[in-house]
């Protein structure tokens, strides 16, 4: 059962994995973190993707409607992953809350329930088949937070930044000192995204 658990969590963060062993294809990053971990530098590629969207017509031009953040790292005998949940195409700072409440809305089947992956989540993987720990996003505090900063034209770049707590949910006897909390601070990222995903005041008919 934990084997599927984060076969479908890789495979929903990444969308593509490598046939051979289940790893996460690398070429479908797209940019990189930078945040401290319980005050430790993390530096990690990310996976900023588009969740949900409108077909318009003519022209079958694209409105977002959410997108995805996630991020992977093999550190040694552990992977980690962090997968920020449904993110809404705005510049408007965007809560841990409405993290949690947007997530579930608009993506019921990675609900925070038993045998999903949980989303906004982070997790600890062993030899990327056995979940070792389970953190949940804490909603309950106001300074966490999550924006989407600027894009820019030039570099077809997404700029963002944020600070999130989690706490733990369950872990497994690998990791018998895992800390009860991680905080997320000073975080910021870039990834490379087209410009047609950032044209917000776009108006359309639907196909």
């Amino acid at each position: 059962m934990k084997k599927l658990i984060i076969v479908l969590f890789i495979a929903g963060a990444f969308f593509s994995c490598n046939q051979e062993d289940g790893e996460p294809d690398i070429r479908n990053f797209n940019g990189e973190m930078t945040v401290l971990f319980n005050g430790e530098e993390w530096k990690s590629p990310i996976r900023f993707y588009l969740q949900k969207q409108i077909t318009c017509s003519p022209g079958n031009s694209i409105i977002p409607l959410g997108f995805g953040f996630a991020a992977y790292d093999e550190s040694g005998y552990f992977q980690r992953i962090l997968d920020l949940g449904f993110i809404l195409p705005t510049t408007e700072i965007q809560s841990a809350q409405e993290l949690l409440k947007n997530t579930a809305q608009n993506n019921p089947n990675f609900a925070n329930t038993v045998g999903q992956p949980p989303r906004p989540g982070y997790i600890t993987t062993i030899g990327y088949d056995a979940i070792s720990t389970v953190y949940l996003l804490d909603s309950e505090l106001r300074e966490s937070y999550f924006q989407l900063t600027h894009y820019d034209s030039d570099k077809k770049e997404i700029h963002g930044v944020f600070e999130l707590e989690f706490f733990l949910s369950s872990k497994s006897s690998s990791e018998p000192n895992a800390p009860d909390r991680i905080k997320f601070t000073q975080g910021k990222f870039v990834a490379k995204a087209p410009e047609e995903w950032f044209q917000w005041d776009k108006k359309c008919d639907p196909r």
